[in-house]
């Protein structure tokens, strides 16, 4: 066996010279019957022949005729084999979030013994685990930068020969993960712990990994009622700064949160706020969620109107 397009060389061998005979030693292709080569002198007839294609031709010998194909004597027949090497690869999946693995998978055709993918980010050259016409190689993309990547693979024959291919590989950014937002206040005498008061500013702190972020909000939405069936004051949005690894920004509670004036119920004295913070990058999405209870006894510092 051999790769498409190398060259073998044969040698009849005949027990004596045929020179000033009216034999020659003739080496014939059995498998169209073509006479390749005929020496009148000698005991040896050598050539050379090569396939430029995958294929398997039967060569034998015979003293006769000079191109006769036929004679006196014919030797045993000898069989040789070229072969081709064929290769596709790809990736599964095709496009994966930076940090993530994914598979290379290729399929080959041909006798191969090994096949090898080099990665265009560091250089690094991997062997592929596998046998036959299956190979696969796990491939991680830990500090590989986002966009497409063309992959190099190459297969390599049992008796020499390659073919090479390559995989493309998208990486985009994962989307940025938000962890436990929490809101921190300024605490005054006689203020419950965690608590907050009427008109008093707060801070909310969202800590974020994951993919970059490029834009971040939070929204206040008070959640009681209060006795006399008052709706509270609609949503309020601000807009958080990103850096150091977390979202912050600033809200200031309301001095009172209903839209009309009365004083201020007993069922006001513990408000609670809900406080959505969400995330956005080039990756996605991501939220994350806070509770803010509101101390009423501590009502500060704009006096409601008719209370």
């Amino acid at each position: 066996e051999m790769p498409a397009g190398s060259g073998v060389t044969l040698t009849a061998t005949a027990d004596q010279n045929v020179a000033g005979s009216p034999y020659y030693i003739n080496v014939v292709d059995q498998t169209n019957g073509a006479v390749e080569a005929s020496c009148g002198s000698g005991s040896t007839c050598t050539m050379s022949v090569s396939e430029a294609a995958a294929t398997t031709k039967t060569f034998y010998a015979d003293v006769g005729a000079y191109q006769a194909g036929s004679g006196a004597a014919t030797s045993s027949t000898v069989s040789v084999t070229w072969y081709a090497i064929s290769i596709s690869a790809a990736f599964s999946p095709s496009t994966v979030q930076q940090g993530q693995s994914t598979t290379l998978e290729v399929t080959t055709s041909g006798p191969v013994r090994g096949v090898t993918a080099t990665l265009p980010w560091n250089g690094q050259v991997v062997a592929l685990s596998g046998s036959g016409s299956s190979w696969s190689a796990s491939i991680p993309t830990a500090g590989v930068a986002v966009g497409t990547h063309q992959v190099a693979v190459e297969a390599t024959g049992t008796s020499g020969g390659s073919a090479s291919t390559t995989a493309t590989l998208t990486v985009v950014y994962p989307p940025p993960q938000a962890g436990q937002a929490s809101i921190t206040c300024p605490t005054v005498q006689g203020q419950a712990p965690g608590t907050a008061y009427f008109g008093e500013t707060c801070t909310i702190t969202v800590p974020i990994s994951g993919g970059p972020v490029s834009g971040a909000t939070a929204t206040f939405q008070w959640i009681n009622v209060d006795v006399y069936g008052d709706v509270p004051q609609p949503p309020q949005s601000v807009a958080l700064g990103c850096g150091g690894g977390q979202c912050t920004g600033t809200w200031q509670v309301a001095a009172y949160p209903y839209t009309e004036d009365a004083p201020i119920a007993v069922d006001e004295v513990n408000l609670s706020i809900g406080i959505g913070a969400a995330l956005s990058g080039p990756g996605g999405t991501s939220s994350a969620h806070a509770t803010l209870v509101v101390d009423g006894t501590l009502y500060y510092p704009v006096p409601v109107s008719g209370g």
